[in-house]
């Protein structure tokens, strides 16, 4: 038969265990969550700027193999890009949003963050060039440290991105 010695000894934390472990972990929390937060909107800011890349690359690999002009233009139809944009194949290629165009891809609205591009539209030739250079910066709304990013689309058709300062 066994026989358990100390019966009455209980095991577990006392109080003031349980108060200096809460706020130890309360402080850690305090000193964390600031960062986490940090890394959580360059990440976003990240996505969304390989989003918008990503729509640019895709404008310009249609444009090439299908012969016509690819255009990328906001929702809004202004030089607020921040409700998202589409891929239009411009079937008549008269550089007009119409009828005839054919949406090759709409992509979702940037969320927490502003997007304002230089000029409406990006239009890709059958030779992959663009017809007018255009500058997009995306930035965070509660924008901090480099959470700021510059898209550019030179008339080669290549595109590069680089982060910036918040204002």
């Amino acid at each position: 038969m066994l026989r358990y010695k100390n019966k009455d000894r209980q095991s577990g934390f006392n109080l003031m265990e349980l108060m200096i472990t809460v706020t130890v972990g309360g402080i850690l929390l305090a000193v964390g969550l600031p960062a986490l937060m940090g890394l959580i909107n360059n990440g976003r800011i990240t996505t969304q700027t390989n989003s918008l890349v990503l729509a640019m690359h895709l404008a310009r690999n249609e444009a090439v193999n299908r012969g016509h002009n690819i255009r990328v233009l906001p929702i809004s139809g202004t030089t607020d890009w921040a409700n998202g944009w589409q891929v239009r194949l411009d079937v008549d290629n008269d550089g007009t949003t119409d009828a005839d165009d054919i949406v090759l891809r709409n992509f979702d609205a940037v969320r927490k963050a502003t997007l304002v591009g230089t000029e409406t539209s990006v239009t890709y030739e059958p030779t992959g060039f663009v017809q007018t250079e255009i500058d997009l910066t995306l930035t965070a709304t509660e924008c901090t440290s480099d959470q700021q990013r510059l898209i550019e689309v030179k008339l080669s058709g290549l595109v590069s991105s680089e982060r910036q300062s918040c204002p």
